[in-house]
């Protein structure tokens, strides 16, 4: 019976394990392009991920999605992303280096990608 009851602990611990990591991608972002400076929060939106425009010095941005039900794929989430400079949508994908948060999309074999730093 012991053997049956530490694989499941094993197992049990490395799911809360990735669990608590997976959590450590949510939080405040913070990005500067083109004379704005714009704070985005990563977080559970539509069964995946989401990235919001919170607050931001071009006011036309705030509120705005720009992905959200991204789904988790290896080490990066993936889903349509909206690009609010010129309100067109991509295939795309979000991924986390340390503190920096990369969102990157991807039109005809082009990607783009737009990195910004995690605050909170």
């Amino acid at each position: 019976m012991y053997k049956f009851v530490k694989p499941a602990l094993i197992g049990l611990s490395l799911i809360t394990m990735t669990s608590s990591a997976l959590a450590q991608i949510d939080g405040l972002y913070v990005r500067t392009a083109k004379g704005a400076t714009s704070t985005l929060k990563l977080y559970n939106c539509g069964g995946g991920k989401g990235l919001k425009v919170i607050k931001s010095t071009h006011k036309p941005s705030i509120g705005k999605h720009i992905i959200c039900g991204a789904k988790k794929k290896g080490n990066k989430w993936h889903g349509t992303v909206h690009d609010i400079e010129n309100d067109k949508t991509y295939t795309g994908y979000i991924s986390l280096s340390g503190r920096t948060l990369g969102v990157t999309g991807c039109f005809l074999g082009i990607c783009k990608t737009r990195t910004m730093r995690k605050i909170k």
